[in-house]
């Protein structure tokens, strides 16, 4: 019987067909995670927001400095947010917030701004819903007239 030689390796069909899956599951996974990305951004930008509320509602309602405290939102080319003390007669910003990249205001509307201001020792406000938004959903932050925050 005559002597024959094997070759051990992959042919290249087989080659072409593993490398025709890996570049699939990479699509698909680099969709997921991007989905995963905005989502988080989305969440992280709500909740931040809800502990900056919250924050000024504190300070009004401790009388800090004598003053009102508030969150001034501002949708324009870039979207963020303020803190704010103000006296009645004049106001100044504390900090300011970017949302992240991909994250904008849908309420307030494009090119207005939304001012939160929580009333000294009271803390109430106006009632507000502030809607965030991203390529992948929407998250609402609501501040109702008593100064709860959800």
């Amino acid at each position: 019987m005559p002597n024959v030689e094997r070759h051990r390796g992959f042919t290249l069909l087989e080659l072409i067909l593993v490398i025709s899956i890996l570049a699939i599951v990479a699509a698909l996974g680099r969709d997921f995670y991007y989905n995963y990305q905005q989502g988080a951004a989305l969440d992280g930008a709500a909740k931040e927001l809800v502990v900056n509320l919250r924050s000024a509602r504190d300070r009004a309602m401790n009388g800090e400095q004598d003053r009102s405290w508030g969150i001034r939102l501002v949708n324009g080319a870039n979207d963020y947010y303020e803190m704010i003390s103000t006296s009645g007669v004049s106001t100044s910003t504390v900090a300011t917030t970017s949302l992240p990249v991909g994250v904008f205001f849908a309420q307030p509307g494009a090119g207005a701004n939304l001012e939160v201001v929580f009333s000294k020792i009271g803390g109430t406000t106006t009632a507000t819903a502030i809607l965030l938004t991203s390529s992948i959903g929407s998250s609402t932050v609501n501040v109702n007239g008593s100064g709860n925050i959800y």
